[in-house]
């Protein structure tokens, strides 16, 4: 399964995210979850369901990160799943997140949530 325009997509889905994160975009964030057992786990060890996480972001404010980069994106398959891992850089932090994304109904959709920061 794990072809060119695959890991193309799921890369795409994942630049989706991170920009509707950063621009405070709830809708879309919301449409790029799972609606059932989404599992979000941040740099503080704080652990929140689709809902919870949800609610997390709208009480806040939008993102002071102005700037991010991406490396080091590595996407494994498993039949419908896929492990996205990549390396964040927002200024003063640098982070190492994995990523669980499931195809439904013909959309990827992100399902778990893992980051840790990087010592510096």
């Amino acid at each position: 399964m794990a072809t060119s325009s695959v890991e193309k997509e799921v890369k795409e889905a994942q630049r989706e995210l991170w920009e509707a994160f950063f621009r405070h975009d709830i809708r879309k964030l919301d449409s790029l979850l799972m609606p059932e057992g989404y599992v979000h786990t941040d740099i503080d060890g704080n652990v929140f369901d689709k809902k919870a996480w949800i609610a997390w972001v709208t009480r806040g404010t939008p993102s002071p990160v102005t700037s991010y980069e991406v490396t080091d994106i590595n996407v494994q398959f498993y039949r419908d799943t896929a492990v996205l891992t990549a390396r964040l850089a927002i200024p003063g932090q640098q982070i190492r997140v994995t990523n669980v994304w499931v195809k439904q109904h013909g959309k990827w959709l992100r399902l778990a949530y893992q980051a840790t920061r990087i010592a510096q």
